[in-house]
Parts: structure tokens; sequence; C-alpha cells
């Protein structure tokens, strides 16, 4: 077993004392690193455009802000004219209210006024009945003094 590792290490010397395999791993190990230098260039460029995206969506939030906050104005201006017509509405329902109440009140009058004149025909239909009587005796006393003045003449 000791011969394999001695085996394996003349291997791996060979291989160290070859400067071309150094060399190409050297290569390939700056390739990686170029790449992964125009990994990282490529990177930040994309940090850049999201700070920039980032940037417009926060603009974007505020111009919300500033709508939504207009929009609420607008609303709570709307509820305070709601609430002012609201309360009209109710003065308007009172009044009204008072002019049904004011309404009875002058029927109930105009039918306390179409009761006391219809008294008031029955009244003047018993004088004209009392008048139709006053007629009748004025004729009665016309007819005797006729009757009075025929006889004495």
């Amino acid at each position: 077993m000791l011969n394999d590792i001695v085996d394996v290490l003349n291997d791996v010397g060979a291989v160290l004392n070859d400067v071309d395999v150094l060399n190409d791993v050297g290569a390939v190990l700056n390739d990686i690193v170029d790449v992964l230098n125009d990994v990282v260039d490529e990177l930040n460029d994309v940090v850049d455009v999201l700070n920039d995206v980032v940037d417009v969506l926060n603009d974007v939030v505020d111009i919300l802000n500033d709508v939504l906050k207009y929009v609420v104005d607008v609303l709570n201006d709307t509820v305070d004219v709601l609430n002012a017509v609201g309360a009209i509405l109710n003065d308007v329902v009172n009044v009204l209210n008072d002019i049904g109440a004011v309404l009875n009140d002058v029927v109930d009058v105009l039918n306390d006024v179409g009761a006391i004149l219809n008294d008031v025909v029955n009244v003047l239909n018993d004088v004209v009945a009392v008048l139709n009587d006053v007629v009748d005796v004025l004729n009665d006393v016309d007819v005797v003094l006729n009757v009075l003045y025929c006889t004495f003449l």
C-alpha cells in the first residue's frame, strides 16, 4: 500500500512538474475570474436597474398616496354634503308634518264652519217659515179687512 501511495505521489509530482498543465490550469482559473468579474458587472447593472425600478415604484406609491388622500377628502366632503342634505330633508319632513297638522286644524275649522252654516241655513229656513206664516196672517188680515170694508160700505 505504501508503494501505491508513492506511485500516486510520483504521478502528482510528474503533473506538477509539467509547467504546461499548470499554465493551462492558471489560464482556466484566469478565465473563470474574468467570467465571474463579468457576472459581477452584470449583477451590478441589474442592481442599478432594480434601484431605478424601486425609485419609480416609490414615486408611484407617493402618487397613489396623494390620489388616495384626494379620494378620501372627496368622500369626506361627500359625506358632509349628504349629512347636510339629510338634515335639510329632516327639516322638510318636520315642516310638512307641521303643515299637515295645520291643514288638519283648518279642516276641523272648516267642518265647524260648515256645521254653523248648516245651523244658519236651518235658522233661515225657520225664519222663512215664520215669514210665510206672517204673510199668511197678513193675507188673512187683508181678507178680513176687505170683508169688513165691503160690509161697511
